[in-house]
């Protein structure tokens, strides 16, 4: 197996760096597919540019491919086209330069070592492989108790392009994989996908998620509520973890926080204590 790894990136930019360390050593190809603009037509960070000069300057990934939408999304459509879109183009890059296969992710998207090499293994003659997920909030310390019922894919052929498929379990409908004909679950007890889906350097960044994801963030209460649960959590939904595993915290205290002018404690840190 050749493996390719894509990430689409413009939320979670304070995870992109550990997240691409996540897959290196796995990943014969790496490509970051980036924005300038949201789908939605909010801006990317001030610090753009100077953090993509900086992984580029540390051979992070081999190609940095920019995107620009067409259009503004105004509907859970054509958000998701311009997703599959950019997912697609850091596929079809990773497939041109001769990987077998790939996995395509966010940068919020990590994975433990010894459960990724497991994997890999597992899947290497399978058309596609899907893993469950389990949610994190605010630092990479928190986790939900539960899996999460959204299935994604973990690797498949790099021939394969995105599309539709009837699968018996849910998925992200701008990563089902198409054309696909065998293919797997894998168990949750021997891998999943830690998914920092609300872990953010700051409340700044948080907003920019569900301002930059979202058509409707203003009239949407369910995104109200995640975005809100940054600062206040419910201890009877999460479990906090001894250690960080993917170097995050250790990112945001020696590197990350330049970019942000931050001085002091992290502000993920200020927020008290959990008692979970």
């Amino acid at each position: 197996m050749r493996l390719g790894a894509s990430f689409i990136a413009f939320s979670g930019l304070e995870l992109l760096k550990p997240a691409l360390l996540n897959v290196r050593e796995h990943a014969v190809w790496i490509n970051v597919v980036y924005q300038t603009v949201s789908h939605t037509g909010v801006p990317a960070p001030g610090y753009l540019q100077d953090l993509l000069s900086d992984l580029k300057r540390e051979g992070l990934a081999d190609r940095w491919i920019p995107f620009q939408p067409t259009a503004r999304a105004t509907t859970p459509a054509v958000f998701q086209s311009f997703q599959r879109m950019k997912l697609e183009l850091g596929r079809e890059d990773c497939r041109q330069a001769g990987c077998t296969h790939v996995t395509l992710r966010a940068c919020d998207e990590f994975y433990l070592p010894d459960q990724f090499r497991w994997a890999l293994e597992e899947s290497a003659g399978l058309d596609a492989a899907y893993v469950a997920s389990v949610d994190y909030v605010r630092l990479p310390l928190i986790r939900h108790r539960e899996i999460s019922s959204l299935c994604l894919p973990f690797v498949h052929r790099a021939e394969l392009p995105l599309g539709e498929a009837r699968l018996p379990f849910r998925v992200d409908p701008a990563r089902v994989v198409g054309g696909a004909r065998d293919l797997k679950l894998l168990p949750s007890h021997r891998v999943v996908m830690h998914h920092m889906s609300r872990v953010r350097f700051d409340q700044e960044e948080v907003d920019r998620k569900y301002e930059s994801h979202s058509w409707s963030y203003a009239k949407s209460h369910i995104l109200l509520e995640k975005a809100a649960e940054w600062k206040e959590l419910d201890p009877s939904r999460y479990l906090w973890m001894e250690r960080d595993p993917f170097g995050i915290l250790d990112y945001w205290e020696k590197e990350f926080r330049s970019y942000k002018h931050c001085e002091g404690e992290l502000p993920a840190l200020k927020m008290g204590e959990f008692d979970g």
